[in-house]
């Protein structure tokens, strides 16, 4: 199979209008009704709820499905002495320069377009496979990469 753009492959029921993008909260696993609503609802409560489920979604692909112009993330620390999990998600896209347009999947291969100074950015990949790493301290840290991922664009640009 191959990497599907389009947003219904991702949230289930998406719809628009040409207006508006409409999208049932059932759509997100960690998303109620009262968190999502419009006066008192909670944003943060929304942006981890989609944020969670792009992630999910993403690390539920094989590897030939997933994009390779935008890459997902996400490492959590736990931390038993407060019961909590911190989840850090890094979303990575491939543009143009001056447009800002995503860059289109079909090629693997460097853009034709030059650059006229060098890159000041670090390229770095998902691990291949999840670790973990158990402490007898307060905190641990689990990172939680997608599996056997793999990166097939180069990660310096030419100049």
């Amino acid at each position: 199979m191959a990497f599907d753009k389009t947003p219904t492959t991702w949230i289930s029921s998406w719809s628009e209008n040409g207006t508006y993008i409409t999208v049932p909260i059932a759509s997100f696993s960690e998303l109620s009704a009262a968190e999502a609503d419009a006066d008192t609802g909670d944003i943060r409560k929304i942006a981890f709820a989609i944020i969670e489920h792009l992630w999910d979604t993403y690390n539920g692909l094989a590897s030939a499905d997933r994009p390779t112009k935008m890459t997902v993330a996400k490492t959590a620390t736990v931390n038993t002495t407060y019961n909590k999990l911190t989840s850090r998600y890094t979303f990575t896209f491939e543009t143009d320069i001056g447009t800002q347009e995503v860059r289109a999947e079909s090629s693997a291969s460097p853009s034709t377009s030059t650059s006229s100074s060098p890159s000041a950015s670090v390229s770095t990949s998902p691990s291949a496979s999840p670790s973990a790493s158990k402490s007898a301290s307060p905190s641990a840290s689990i990172s939680i990469s997608p599996s056997a991922s793999k990166s097939t664009s180069p990660s310096s640009s030419s100049s």
